[in-house]
C-alpha cells in the first residue's frame, strides 16, 4: 500500500503577524490540581459538582454536560478516593427515587477552586493590559 503525500506545493507559509493595533492578544491561565500525580480537580471535575449540587442527581448533571453517567461516576470516584471523606453522597431508590448530593467539603472545594480561578484571571487580565502598553509604546518608538 503506497503512503499518500500531503500535497504543499504552491501553498505559501503562515506570514508571522506584524505588531500593529489590530494584533489581539490574550492571556489566560487553566487552573487544575493534580494529587499524587492524579488529576483531582479542574474546569470540568467543577462544573460536575456545581450540577450535582444544583440538579441533586449525578445522571441529570451528566446529560446536562453531555457526559456519560459512568464518566462522571468515574470523576466522582477518583475525587472521592483522594479526600478524607467524599466530595459526593448518593442515596439508592427510597420513596424520593435516591439521589446524590454534594457534602460541605465539595461545596468548599467549588469555591476555593472558583475564587482562585477568578484570581488569576484577573492576574492575566492585568499582565494582557500591561504587555498591550508595551507593545504599542513600543511600536510608537520604533
Amino acid at each position: 500500500m503506497k503512503k499518500r503525500r500531503r500535497r504543499t506545493e504552491g501553498l505559501k507559509k503562515a506570514e508571522p503577524a506584524e505588531n500593529t493595533e489590530e494584533t489581539s492578544l490574550k492571556a489566560g491561565v487553566r487552573l487544575w490540581v493534580d494529587v499524587g500525580g492524579a488529576s483531582f480537580l479542574g474546569r470540568g471535575r467543577i462544573e460536575l459538582l456545581k450540577r450535582i449540587d444544583r440538579d441533586g442527581s449525578i445522571s441529570a448533571a451528566a446529560r446536562s454536560l453531555n457526559m456519560s453517567y459512568r464518566t462522571a461516576w468515574k470523576h466522582i470516584e477518583s475525587m472521592n478516593r483522594i479526600t478524607s471523606s467524599p466530595l459526593v453522597t448518593t442515596e439508592i431508590g427510597g420513596s424520593h427515587g435516591g439521589g446524590s448530593r454534594l457534602s460541605p467539603l465539595g461545596k468548599r472545594l467549588i469555591e476555593i477552586f472558583e475564587r482562585s480561578s477568578d484570581d488569576l484571571e484577573t492576574q492575566a487580565k492585568r499582565m494582557e493590559a500591561e504587555i498591550v502598553r508595551l507593545i504599542r509604546n513600543d511600536e510608537k518608538h520604533s
